[in-house]
């Protein structure tokens, strides 16, 4: 009966500790800064994608920038939010939108999925 409990606390251990090594512990500080930033980068992918859609459905070149209020209700349900406290801007039609935190832009992966 000892033997059978200790080898449960031992397994117990060992997996806590392998989930910490793993970055897998859903509480671990570096796991919530890549969620911020996977956030972050996918506002921006729905806003490119919403100011694509704006720019061919009203035939609109790379010198026209459209607004919020051309998106909110038509292409995007509400105004997207910026967990890390930044502000996005829209820009024009061919450039990319940004966030306001220099260190918030949309990931590779996600752009060369178009």
């Amino acid at each position: 009966m000892k033997t059978k409990l200790l080898l449960g606390l031992a397994l117990v251990l060992s997996l806590l500790a392998a989930l910490h090594h793993y970055n897998l512990w859903p509480f671990h500080p570096r796991v919530r800064i890549i969620s911020a930033g996977n956030h972050c980068g996918n506002n921006l992918r729905h806003i490119e994608a919403a100011k694509e859609q704006w720019a061919l459905e009203r035939h609109k070149t790379t010198n026209d920038t459209p607004t919020w209020n051309d998106f909110i209700g038509h292409y995007i349900k509400l105004m997207p939010v910026c967990q890390n406290g930044g502000t996005y801007t829209i820009g024009r039609v061919g450039e990319l939108p940004t966030c306001s935190l220099s260190n918030s832009v949309i990931p590779p992966h996600i752009i060369d999925k178009r």
